[in-house]
């Protein structure tokens, strides 16, 4: 059960490194031709759609130049993994 644990909130580290990886990849442009940039947009997209999405029927994050939604899936991440924590230990 230990190992289960364990897999799981290394599988929620690495995924939260992928999600440091494409903002680093979004800073610099010239590197979205790259397989790794192709393959760390197929991780994350799935998941930033859907908060991107809901964001933007706000009127006030339409507006904003900044996309938050990596962010609130950062902090997500982040607060299920804790809440994880609590329930498995």
């Amino acid at each position: 059960m230990i190992y289960l644990v364990y897999a799981i909130f290394s599988l929620i580290s690495l995924f939260e490194l992928v999600l440091v990886a494409r903002a680093i990849f979004s800073w610099l442009p010239s590197l979205h031709d790259t397989k790794v940039y192709e393959l760390v947009y197929r991780l994350t997209e799935p998941l930033l759609q859907p908060i991107r999405d809901f964001l933007f029927r706000f009127d006030f994050f339409r507006r904003l130049p900044i996309d938050f939604s990596m962010l609130i899936l950062f902090l997500l991440t982040g607060a299920f993994s804790r809440l994880l924590m609590l329930i498995l230990f």
